[in-house]
C-alpha cells in the first residue's frame, strides 16, 4: 500500500498523518510531491506508524528499478 492511499483511505491530511507519526509535514509534502526521497528514518518512522502496511523503501526500491 502507498502511503497516499493509507492517508486517504483513514481520512488523514498529510499532515495530521506527518505529525502523528512524528514527522515533519514538509518533508512529508516533499516526499509525496515527488521532490525529495524518503530517508531511512523516515521510512522506518512510516512503516511504525501504519503498523507496517506502509513500506517505503520497498516502493522506493520499485520505483528505482530500469
Amino acid at each position: 500500500m502507498t502511503i497516499t492511499t493509507y492517508i486517504t483511505n483513514r481520512g488523514l491530511s498529510a499532515r495530521q498523518f506527518a505529525i502523528s507519526a512524528g514527522l515533519s509535514p514538509q518533508y512529508l509534502s516533499c516526499v509525496l510531491n515527488g521532490r525529495q526521497d524518503p530517508s531511512m528514518a523516515m521510512a522506518l518512522k512510516v512503516h511504525m506508524a501504519t503498523g507496517g502496511l506502509v513500506n517505503m523503501l520497498d516502493n522506493l526500491a520499485k520505483e528505482k528499478t530500469p
